[in-house]
């Protein structure tokens, strides 16, 4: 007996969605120039947990100098809302990063805006904010 296919479009996209984003993060850690230019769209804008507001070519230009030294990122809280060719990616992640020769970890809470442009899937936007270790998904 052949078995059927249960998953819907929005399951197909979450797939796709958490595959971007698994790329996104391999490419930050490794300072993957190529990688990031493919994955993160040409009209990127993104906020730091600090509040720093970068385009893609200046975030990318960090990510290759150092400047922005990524060791991990996990993700430990995620939720995607579908709207079409747009998915909004919110959550929470601890990061380890190096800014400056100092290593940081910050507890981040997340947006996300992932559009699809030419069938794949990319970063349109991030705005991170930091939260306390102790404070709870409200």
């Amino acid at each position: 007996m052949k078995e059927q296919n249960t998953d819907t479009a929005e399951d197909v996209v979450h797939r796709q969605i958490l595959a971007a984003d698994k790329k996104r993060v391999e490419a930050m850690i490794a300072a993957d120039e190529a990688a990031l230019i493919d994955i993160l769209s040409d009209e990127l804008i993104y906020v730091h947990s600090s509040g720093r507001k970068e385009s893609r070519e200046l975030y990318i230009s960090k990510v290759l100098d150092g400047t922005y030294g990524y060791r991990s990122i996990v993700t430990t809280r995620r939720q995607l809302s579908f709207f079409g060719d747009v998915v909004i990616d919110n959550g929470d992640s601890d990061v380890d990063i190096e800014v400056g020769g100092t290593l940081r970890q910050i507890a981040n809470r997340f947006l996300m805006v992932w559009k699809r442009e030419g069938g794949n899937w990319r970063l349109l936007r991030f705005h991170g904010s930091p939260i306390a270790r102790e404070a709870s998904d409200q």
